[in-house]
């Protein structure tokens, strides 16, 4: 036998599957939402009753719903973390520091007597340094590597060539290397930094597409809530209707004045709509959760959010609709349409970088030192003038005073070319650049019939509903004064107990159709802001991002 499933027991099952995950291994139990947020979702479970929420102005439920409903809030992630890219994209450009400390040390044979010790044939030439270099380096906008050096190296050997053992060899220059084919003019980090922008900038019309979607949604569930409650009003009154006229005719009935089966089909009648009146009740609360839970009033950490209900209800004004003024609208501010110009955008960058990358590299390289030098003398010599009694701290300061006189000096200066015998890999990229410069444009293009097809689509409904709601009014009014006639006629016996069900029919549903009208006229002026790209602006919401942090001085040279 099936088990009967009630709210309770829905509860009951949710709070035992949580316990369960709670046990289960620590990474997975990290995940579950805190104890406070699960307790206020079964409080909520545990309300069977329709909820009476508190009245809200669709502006608030609009407002609140984007600041609160933890879905957005995942969402607005995304294009937060897209803007880190940014940041490292940029980070080609960042100066760094290198630092090198080194000891070298060899003893290779020799049969050269001078390059040894002097003593006899075959001694090994003995030599070992100490090397303190530091480097700053960047790369410029413009391409250029460069590169400022420092570099102090302490030499001993035991070479009869060497006059001073040990020597000290510092020197101070620049170097630079400059692309003038392939990459002039730092195109690939430009190109980098160029998609990364327009990553985050698509990743932002991606959530704002999303958002205007989103919005459209709680406006849906605002208005399906207040059609929810007029349609209860309506089964209602029609229940209503259908019980006083169930208890008159069985006055009748008493009196002789009507057989008995018109009573009992009045009776059948009025139990068949309180079946309808349980039904839109349960309707009504489902709507009530939906609104409840989009908004998510109060909701984030005590879990069940505070119920909600709409505070205002839509009036049905006459605009003037213009499909070809809409359209260019929409694809001037929707996000979509955005989205697939950047899109083209980073095609045509790609596609720039891929044919430079067929290119010849071709480089102009370039170094300017000067250098000191000093040192200590070779024990196999005479000490140098003036050597006697000095310190490796003196040498080493002279070797500074030779620096800074500039007056020695080394440089380098040409040109470095690589040439690819097939270049297979740049022909390739740049076929698959152009094949994606045009899906891009085939893409802006199916956008904008989409978006086209939307507007056309969504003006048809305004037109639609705005005709639908003048017709539904006029027909309630006829249907309600026409069972007021009727029922005068019942009442001296000239329709029957039918007649009068079929009229209290007829009024409620004129009833019912009249809100529905409207709900739905609501909701297609909704669904046009959407496609126009005003919806979000119509509810005072802008979507903006700032630059990721940490975007230093260095990126912008």
């Amino acid at each position: 036998m099936p088990r009967l499933l009630t709210v309770p027991s829905i509860a009951a099952a949710l709070l035992l599957a949580l316990q369960g995950i709670a046990r289960a291994e620590s990474s997975a139990a990290d995940a579950v939402p805190s104890p406070a947020y699960v307790e206020g979702l079964l409080r909520a479970f545990a309300t069977t009753e329709p909820v009476v929420g508190k009245p809200v102005s669709l502006q608030d439920a609009v407002t609140t719903a984007v600041a609160n409903n933890p879905g957005v809030l995942a969402a607005r992630q995304n294009p937060e973390s897209a803007a880190y890219g940014v940041l490292g994209a940029e980070a080609v450009y960042e100066p760094k520091i290198r630092v090198d400390f080194a000891y070298a040390d060899r003893s290779i044979p020799t049969s050269d007597v001078l390059q040894g010790a002097g003593t006899q044939l075959g001694d090994p030439r003995d030599d070992d340094e100490y090397v303190a270099d530091v480097t700053l380096s960047k790369r410029l906008r413009t391409g250029t590597a460069l590169e400022l050096l420092w570099k102090n190296t302490r030499r001993t050997t035991n070479s009869s060539f060497e006059q001073l053992s040990p020597s000290f060899q510092p020197s101070a220059g620049v170097g630079l290397e400059q692309p003038l084919l392939r990459d002039f003019g730092g195109l690939a980090a430009r190109t980098s930094v160029g998609l990364a922008e327009n990553t985050s900038f698509r990743s932002a019309a991606i959530y704002e597409a999303e958002l205007a979607r989103f919005v459209l949604g709680v406006v849906d569930a605002y208005w399906r809530y207040n059609l929810a409650e007029a349609e209860l009003a309506a089964k209602e009154r029609s229940f209503e209707l259908a019980r006083e006229l169930a208890d008159d005719a069985r006055a009748r009935v008493e009196i002789g004045s009507l057989p008995p089966v018109a009573a009992k089909e009045a009776q059948s009648d009025a139990a068949a709509r309180e079946e309808e009146v349980i039904g839109a009740r349960n309707d009504l609360s489902l709507r009530a959760r939906e609104l409840q839970y989009r908004v998510m009033l109060d909701g984030n950490a005590s879990g069940a959010p505070t119920p909600v209900r709409p505070g205002e209800s839509h009036q049905v004004n006459r605009v003037t609709l213009d499909a070809a003024a809409s359209l260019t609208s929409a694809i001037r501010q929707r996000a979509e349409a955005r989205s697939a110009r950047l899109e083209i955008a980073s095609a045509e960058l790609d596609q720039k970088l891929a044919r430079n990358l067929l290119l010849p590299r071709l480089d102009l390289v370039g170094r300017y030192e000067v250098v000191g030098l000093s040192g200590l003398g070779n024990p196999n010599f005479a000490p140098p003038p003036g050597a006697s009694g000095r310190s490796e701290t003196d040498a080493f300061g002279d070797s500074y005073d030779v620096l800074d006189s500039t007056d020695f000096f080394r440089y380098r200066i040409g040109l470095a070319l690589e040439v690819p015998l097939s270049n297979a890999e740049a022909r390739s990229r740049s076929a698959q650049a152009d094949i994606a410069a045009r899906r891009a444009e085939d893409r802006l293009r199916d956008v904008v019939s989409d978006i086209a097809l939307e507007i056309q689509q969504a003006v048809g409904d305004v037109e639609s509903a705005e005709k639908r709601v003048a017709a539904a009014k006029l027909a309630r009014e006829l249907a309600e004064q026409n069972l007021v006639d009727q029922q005068k006629r019942y009442d001296v016996g000239i329709v029957t107990t039918t007649d009068i069900l079929d009229f209290q029919e007829k009024a409620t549903n004129a009833m019912a159709a009249e809100a529905r009208a409207v709900a739905d006229h609501a909701i297609a002026a909704a669904e046009l802001g959407r496609a126009e790209g005003t919806l979000l602006p119509r509810y005072g919401i802008r979507v903006e991002f700032e630059d990721a942090p940490g975007k230093e001085w260095w990126s912008r040279f």
